[in-house]
């Protein structure tokens, strides 16, 4: 239980540090997503090698499809992250990009046929109206800022990415980071 809380914290940890270290970055965002992508992949494949599996996922045509669009939105997704980043700064690109996970829970009844609960509607719900509170200032002018509409689009394309991820259930673990990457 210590290593598997160790690890999650890790991750948070790394994750949660994503915006900070990018806005000290001195490249464009289409540039840190380039080197982020090239490095990662090429780490994923080096272990996906060295662990010894033998690839599963070119079984199904469709499933590579959906790896691959899934991956083409994550790779928007991370521009337009570190464009909000640059432009509105980490805090409110962070909010922003973290209504993703919300969009996706707010369309899976359609696209996954999942039940939606009230705790799933309580949660889409506080979510918009944390969303609200931290820009209400903003929407009251006459122009909404081009770092939010960032933000806003890289959560649509976190939610695509986590849809097209999802609906590739042939193509798992580390094979799937891979091939996404």
């Amino acid at each position: 239980m210590k290593k598997a809380y160790l690890k999650y914290f890790t991750a948070l940890l790394l994750f949660g540090s994503n915006g900070i270290v990018a806005s000290y970055i001195l490249l464009n965002s289409y540039e840190i997503v380039f080197l982020r992508t090239l490095i990662g992949s090429l780490f994923l494949i080096a272990v996906f090698l060295f662990s010894g599996r033998k690839p599963q996922g070119f079984h199904d045509k469709k499933h590579i499809l959906y790896i691959t669009i899934s991956g083409i939105a994550m790779g928007i997704s991370w521009m337009l992250l570190y464009e909000a980043y640059k432009t509105v700064g980490v805090s409110i690109a962070t909010l922003a990009y973290y209504c993703g996970p919300v969009i996706v829970m707010a369309v899976s009844p359609m696209v996954f046929q999942e039940r939606m609960t009230l705790k799933k509607l309580s949660g889409f719900a506080a979510v918009i109206a944390g969303m609200y509170l931290v820009n209400k200032n903003g929407l009251f002018k006459t122009h909404v800022s081009a770092g939010l509409i960032f933000g806003i689009l890289s959560a649509a394309m976190y939610a695509l990415m986590v849809i097209f991820n999802k609906k590739a259930k042939s193509i798992t673990g580390l094979e799937n980071s891979a091939f996404q990457l």
